[in-house]
């Protein structure tokens, strides 16, 4: 048989009957392959589409790219038409795209161990260097950094369903907010913001791990 890339089922008024044609609509001149056309006989309604798709399969052909349709300035309204391929073709298309959903799906998880090991670095090395004697600037803007950071690494370690990061970013992101500062003394702060530091290295070391695991 000849290309084939469109099948389309026309109903004739005039004759009472229903056809089954296979062409090849990239053909400038497109015609009915010889003996792929097939006289469905009259009928009261259109063919029932699994009708139509054994017709395809039996010459080794399926419908995509959304299925049948209706024809539209056919006579009488009911005829439909669908692209069609090998059955063979349809197969490695599908494992094409599950190919390719599944490396989506493998860049947005690298993308997010990235992103978890990236905030949780820089919230290591804000509190590791607020342990020195710095202008009262950099600690008014350490509390607002290290919400957003434990804000954005609660949302991360929940989609990795990390339930225990994710519980202790909470007393991080209390300690440091700017909206309710806590205060406490300067040789209390020392040995938080040295846990805290420690908390987040440990953070992105198990986030770096993750990228090593199946």
């Amino acid at each position: 048989m000849a290309a084939v890339d469109m099948a389309t089922v026309i109903e004739d008024v005039e004759a009472d009957r229903w056809w089954f044609f296979l062409t090849n609509v990239s053909n400038p001149n497109p015609k009915p392959n010889p003996g792929a056309y097939l006289d469905l006989g009259p009928r009261t309604e259109t063919p029932p589409i699994e009708e139509l798709d054994a017709i395809l399969k039996a010459h080794g052909l399926t419908s995509f790219f959304g299925g049948w349709r209706a024809v539209r300035g056919e006579p009488g309204e009911r005829s439909r038409a669908t692209r069609v391929t090998t059955i063979e073709s349809a197969k490695k298309m599908e494992e094409l795209a599950a190919t390719r959903k599944a490396d989506d799906a493998a860049s947005s998880h690298r993308s997010a161990i990235n992103a978890t090991t990236g905030f949780a670095v820089a919230g290591a090395v804000a509190l590791f260097v607020s342990v020195f004697d710095l202008p009262i600037g950099y600690y008014s803007f350490l509390r607002l950094a290290i919400l957003v950071i434990c804000v954005v690494l609660m949302v991360l370690t929940a989609r990795a369903n990390a339930a225990g990061w994710f519980a202790g970013l909470i007393p991080a992101a209390i300690l440091w907010n700017p909206l309710a500062p806590i205060y406490m003394a300067r040789s209390d702060w020392l040995l938080v913001d040295l846990a805290g530091g420690a908390f987040f290295v440990g953070l992105a070391i198990w986030s770096g791990r993750r990228l090593s695991s199946p």
